[in-house]
């Protein structure tokens, strides 16, 4: 099934595996050097560190170029979740929160949703690359089983491909996309519709667990919020994608994060104990 749907991609999967891969190693090359020449915030990474950001920009190249395609070919198997899931919004709302939030469908807040994110994800993943942190499988959870398991199981459009007349208007950057998603005839960069959960969504979740710990934390919260809303706002995904999206995260952090807290744990003792013999 990953196969059939990744063989099937085409030449723009491969654009995806070009700018993550190769260009976001070539930009990482481009930090090293400049740690090489003595840059203040990059001179303290080691040589170990760095061979650790290429690795997982790498692989964040395949991981990205094969989330499409496998998105694209769960769609065959048709949209059946919309009906059920914009009913319980409406029981857990009262209404379709879409209405509460048409004020933020302007041009320049959907550019952030749809883009916005891209570059935070980057810098935050050779942040998390350095430290060898469980975020790192966070990350590939999220750009696969996490978020296209659940697809599978709760095939849905979004309000903006379900019931238009009902949802609408959409701003016109969310409705020109639907109508790409809609007319794309094989798979390839940015297939797939799926409204059920929102990636754009999980990213930003993850990028808050990234900041926790760090100054960043109240941005990371403030620009998680800003998401979950735009995702209701733009008409691509009901309140539960986003909702649900973001428990898997933070349930994702906390499993993994105590895995490895316990691996590191054992490792440590090992280490304690072989030193005193």
């Amino acid at each position: 099934m990953v196969a059939t749907a990744f063989l099937t991609a085409g030449t723009l999967v491969w654009t995806t595996i070009l700018l993550v891969a190769v260009g976001g190693s070539v930009c990482v090359a481009g930090l090293h050097y400049l740690g090489w020449r003595g840059a203040p915030h990059l001179k303290t990474f080691r040589d170990d560190e760095w061979r650790a950001i290429y690795a997982v920009f790498v692989l964040a190249g395949f991981a990205l170029a094969a989330y499409s395609p496998i998105k694209s070919w769960l769609n065959q198997f048709g949209f059946w979740a919309d009906p059920a899931l914009a009913a319980l919004e409406t029981i857990m709302f009262g209404t379709d929160p879409i209405r509460w939030l048409r004020w933020m469908a302007v041009e320049p807040l959907m550019v952030v949703y749809a883009q916005g994110w891209i570059p935070l994800m980057l810098v935050a993943l050779g942040i998390v690359a350095r430290a060898r942190s469980h975020l790192v499988l966070t990350f590939f959870l999220i750009w696969g089983p996490a978020s296209l398991l659940l697809q599978a199981l709760y095939q849905s459009a979004g309000p903006i491909l379900y019931d238009p007349d009902r949802y609408g208007p959409f701003p016109a950057l969310a409705e020109h996309y639907a109508d790409y998603l809609v007319s794309v005839e094989k798979p390839g960069v940015g297939t797939g519709i799926s409204a059920m959960p929102s990636v754009h969504v999980m990213v930003a979740a993850w990028l808050l667990l990234v900041a926790w710990h760090g100054p960043w934390r109240w941005p990371a919260l403030a620009f998680l919020v800003l998401i979950f809303l735009l995702s209701i706002a733009s008409g691509w995904h009901y309140a539960l994608d986003g909702l649900i999206g973001m428990t898997i995260v933070f349930a994702l952090h906390r499993i993994l994060g105590n895995i490895f807290a316990t691996t590191n744990g054992s490792e440590r003792a090992q280490t304690r104990l072989m030193q005193g013999a």
